[in-house]
């Protein structure tokens, strides 16, 4: 699978592996209810919410099955907490920046109080830039950050395998060089027969 550093199309900086670090993914397997500290959550619904999938490969189709169990009661932590959702798309692939709004247009949820997807501006990442901090162990974690690891190493894993050239997509409406407010989190990745699969969450940043 493709984990090159990738590009990135905005000067924000990428999340720190601190103990502080608030910006990532964190795992938990306490709820499967999509909550937030803010206003501008992103709604309660369930954790799949496939769009574009009529005449889906066999691959694709199995890996919706294996990511929905996987990614279910995980949370991706920010200054609220969503989960993960699980898409897919059939024979659409490559996604890039300039047509990744008209494939998702079907299954975009829009956050209360935010831009339209039309409006919102796309950063591009890396697939590793969003899964090293928090599948790479580092000398300064203590048991939370192992007992996370431990929750979204098969998902990278799953990912990894099945799909090639993954890559993060962030949706948000720009605030000088960085995104503020909810901002929507795609990861998303080619199967061999041209679909795209992966997964979406919200993050609050202000």
């Amino acid at each position: 699978a493709d984990t090159s550093t990738g590009d990135i199309s905005s000067t924000s900086d990428a999340p720190t592996s601190t103990g502080s670090d608030t910006t990532g993914a964190v795992a938990s397997s306490t709820t499967d209810a999509s909550t937030s500290t803010t206003d501008a959550s992103s709604s309660t619904t369930d954790t799949s919410s496939t769009g574009g999938d009529e005449g889906l490969g066999q691959a694709a189709q199995d890996l919706v099955i294996e990511l929905e169990a996987a990614v279910d009661g995980v949370l991706y932590l920010s200054e609220g907490e969503d989960i993960w959702h699980v898409v897919a798309f059939a024979d659409v692939a490559p996604v890039t920046e300039a047509n990744l709004k008209d494939i998702i247009k079907d299954v975009y949820v829009q956050n209360p109080n935010e831009q339209p997807l039309i409006d919102r501006t796309i950063e591009v990442r890396s697939f590793p830039w969003l899964f090293d901090p928090i599948t790479v162990p580092q000398p300064w974690w203590d048991d939370f950050y192992y007992m996370q690891a431990e929750v979204y190493a098969p998902i990278r894993t799953l990912l990894e395998t099945k799909l090639v050239n993954l890559q993060v997509f962030r949706l948000g409406e720009q605030q000088g060089n960085v995104l503020q407010g909810a901002i929507d989190v795609y990861v998303l990745g080619e199967t061999a027969d041209g679909d795209i699969v992966g997964m979406w969450s919200t993050a609050i940043e202000t």
